[in-house]
């Protein structure tokens, strides 16, 4: 795991840096060497990552399909056959899905986060995959990331289209659409006494019908797997308990909305960017929610909108005084890093990213 911690303490020496420094040029440069490092540790991997087998088999292999008949939506699919024209080597698939991840994440932390590199910090706590390891739906949530400069500017067309692009890597980013109303609401009790009440119906309703998933064909069932990038035995390990599920994750999720919560209603902002961002996160909440009597499969939808914490977050300690930045900033950067280890050592991420291998080795 050695491999992972060196590049653990290289975010926090660069989030130092991101944080305290006024310097824009040394915060530019810094976070300029974090996107190169992590774009290496990604791409330079081999046999580390989930899915491995499935997509390399697909790499492989894609000769001997048609063309939009290799089972993955069709952008993906031009992304293995662009790769195989350059160098017929898995790690240009590698370094190109990299490449975009932190491409389009990065062009939206430098455009609205305040501590980019920090805003990067959270993100590998909160998804390697989405930090650069990922295939199909990280490259989709990538791209929804991106989607919030259209929803910033209100150009409906243009998000729509993004976010078509984003489907064609993982069709499941159609979920995102509500997005672009949702920034734009203007909570008051009745809105919030309606959205209550509509989580409480939902949530039963799912609960009573959770055994919908042993009512698939076993073909179906594979295809649900399939489609959310998840092998059975990764599904299988982690369904657990629903309603233990259901208070982890809003457990987790609590600690990350009351900082924001806290400082909007302090400040009176109630038109912020901030405010507005932190409404596309609640509604992942919302999701969560209502999704969690169905189990991990399901819950993957949600990331489209939990990804848009590591703005909230940031935007929020910008706002927060300098005295309670520093604080903020330090349980923020620790409850990272807890999150970091606590995956790296779960089981069944351990097999999938421990040991790190180098193509080289």
């Amino acid at each position: 795991m050695t491999p992972y911690f060196f590049v653990l303490f290289i975010f926090f020496f660069l989030t130092f840096i991101d944080v305290v420094s006024r310097n824009k040029s040394l915060k530019s440069i810094s976070f300029l060497i974090f996107c190169f490092i992590f774009l290496l540790f990604a791409g330079l991997r081999w046999e580390t990552g989930t899915d491995w087998e499935n997509y390399y088999s697909n790499f492989e292999n894609m000769d001997n399909f048609n063309f939009g008949e290799s089972g993955f939506e069709i952008l993906f699919e031009c992304l293995v056959r662009f790769s195989k024209l350059i160098l017929d080597s898995y790690i240009v698939v590698l370094f190109i899905t990299g490449f975009v991840i932190i491409l389009l994440t990065a062009i939206t932390l430098n455009r609205y986060s305040p501590y980019p590199v920090f805003s990067y910090l959270l993100l590998l706590g909160y998804s390697i995959n989405s930090s650069g390891f990922g295939y199909r739906q990280d490259l989709s949530i990538a791209v929804i990331f991106f989607s919030l400069y259209f929803i910033i500017k209100r150009s409906l067309y243009m998000f729509l289209l993004t976010v078509y692009i984003a489907m064609l890597f993982h069709q499941s980013a159609i979920i995102f659409i509500p997005a672009y109303w949702i920034y734009n609401i203007k909570w008051n009790k009745k809105i919030l006494i309606y959205t209550l009440l509509s989580i409480t119906v939902l949530y039963f309703g799912l609960s009573k019908i959770n055994e919908i998933a042993s009512v698939f064909s076993a073909s179906a069932a594979y295809k649900v797997l399939t489609y959310t990038d998840m092998s059975p035995e990764e599904a299988t390990m982690n369904m657990g308990d629903p309603i233990f599920l259901l208070i982890r994750g809003l457990a987790n999720r609590f600690i990350l909305v009351i900082v924001p919560i806290y400082i909007i209603v302090s400040n009176k902002d109630y038109d912020s960017l901030l405010f507005k961002t932190l409404n596309i996160m609640l509604f992942g909440i919302v999701l969560f929610v209502i999704f969690s009597p169905l189990g991990i499969v399901f819950l993957r939808f949600t990331r489209y909108f939990d990804i848009f914490q590591i703005l909230v977050i940031p935007m929020s300690l910008y706002m927060a005084k300098p005295n309670a930045r520093f604080f903020l900033v330090l349980f923020f950067v620790i409850f990272s890093a807890f999150k970091y280890i606590v995956v790296l050592n779960d089981p069944a991420s351990y097999l999938i990213y421990v040991p790190y291998k180098f193509v080289f080795e």
